[in-house]
């Protein structure tokens, strides 16, 4: 999709620090569960991705927050 970005970011030395632990943050109640982006029609945009093999694990309609 044009105009699309994911910023993605290293914990520089974590991997050298022996009591560092990896947080997933899509555990059950724990975490910031989702990656959001900006797009013009929501509904359009799952549609294509879901087209182009993308799983959900909750749609823009599905839990307390709406498209």
């Amino acid at each position: 999709m044009p105009g699309v970005a994911l910023e993605l970011t290293h914990n520089y030395d974590t991997e050298k620090d022996e009591a560092f632990k990896y947080h997933p943050g899509n555990q059950e109640k724990d975490g910031f569960g989702h990656v959001a982006f900006n797009c013009r029609d929501v509904y359009a945009a799952c549609e294509k991705l879901e087209k182009a093999g993308v799983s959900f694990k909750k749609k823009p309609d599905e839990g307390r927050m709406k498209g």
